[in-house]
């Protein structure tokens, strides 16, 4: 009995510390071969990042939110992105903002009800809004090396719809 309780911890650290080798750049070969097995429990315990450790790819992609304020005749009056200009001074507030914009991007049920309707309080005067999301593209080591891309060009933009979202006026 005392032989298997070993056996089990062993194991048990065993896997933890392939866990933790294999985490951070589950696209190695070593990654994608044991990464169904792993997989679930990294997902369960929230053990993944959204970066990679390695170059050439480091990072997650730029992401936006994009919005067109619609009026009562369903025509574009003014449009929007979140997050906007990057601030020089309060580099914190865009951390949080670029953690709500990944927040919405990963989910279109939470970008069309929860940002519509923050949207909505904001522009009291639409009717609804378009509502996508933008995803840029983190230049690679070997776009760099040649020279065709800066580190800080986020790209081009991949915009993809995710609805529209009429504002509902209750009473007050």
């Amino acid at each position: 009995m005392l032989l298997f309780r070993r056996i089990l911890i062993h194991g048990f650290i065993l896997f933890q510390l392939l866990v933790v080798v294999v985490t951070p750049n589950r696209d190695s070969f070593l990654g994608q071969k044991v990464n169904p097995f792993i997989e679930p429990y990294i997902n369960f315990f929230e053990f993944a990042s959204s970066w990679n450790f390695f170059a050439p790819d480091p990072g997650p992609p730029p992401l936006k939110l994009e919005w067109e304020l619609l009026d009562q005749s369903g025509r574009t009056v003014s449009d929007g992105e979140f997050p906007g200009k990057e601030s020089f001074f309060f580099h914190d507030l865009e951390t949080r903002r670029v953690a709500i914009t990944r927040f919405f991007v990963y989910s279109d049920e939470r970008h069309l009800g929860v940002w519509g309707d923050y949207l909505c309080r904001q522009h009291p005067e639409a009717n609804g809004f378009r509502l996508w999301k933008a995803v840029g593209s983190i230049a690679n080591l070997f776009e760099v090396q040649s020279g065709n891309r800066e580190v800080s060009d986020p790209g081009e933009f991949t915009r993809t719809a995710v609805g529209t979202h009429f504002c509902v006026r209750g009473k007050k």
